[in-house]
């Protein structure tokens, strides 16, 4: 399943969340409505890691007020998302930067920050945590 989650319509900061089917002939599907986003989000990043999506920062509607937080679900058998909880922080409430799922965890590097351009980059590292029922959520490395 591939997922889009968050953006912006011209006017609002977005929260719908839609899962597209990949097809066994290469094609995607028809786009299914999945549980919405907490709140608004633009800029946000978005990534895939051991069977968990994570919705990454953003920024308001306003375009004031940005985003610390990681957000994760677990998609179910059929790759459906019922709901997001929110999990660590960002080193930094950011928007417009790139992260990529690597093994060793998720990396967030650059984009835009409460005082301009963010150069940084940080790895929030993933481990198994018993109590909780997902699994890789991103804890600080």
């Amino acid at each position: 399943m591939l997922y889009v989650a968050g953006g912006w319509d011209g006017t609002s900061a977005l929260s719908t969340v839609v899962g597209l089917p990949l097809l066994t002939s290469g094609q995607v599907g028809a786009a299914v409505a999945e549980a919405a986003l907490p709140s608004g989000r633009r800029g946000l990043s978005a990534v895939s890691l051991g069977g968990v999506v994570y919705a990454l920062g953003g920024r308001d509607t306003a375009g004031t007020g940005l985003f610390d937080d990681a957000l994760y679900a677990v998609p179910d058998a059929s790759g459906s998302i019922t709901g997001w909880t929110r999990t660590l922080s960002l080193p930094g409430a950011r928007s417009n930067f790139g992260a990529v799922a690597m093994p060793s965890g998720i990396y967030v590097v650059g984009g835009m920050g409460r005082f301009g351009i963010q150069t940084g980059g940080a790895l929030l590292g993933t481990r198994s945590r018993p109590e909780a029922s997902h699994r890789g959520a991103p804890t600080s490395a």
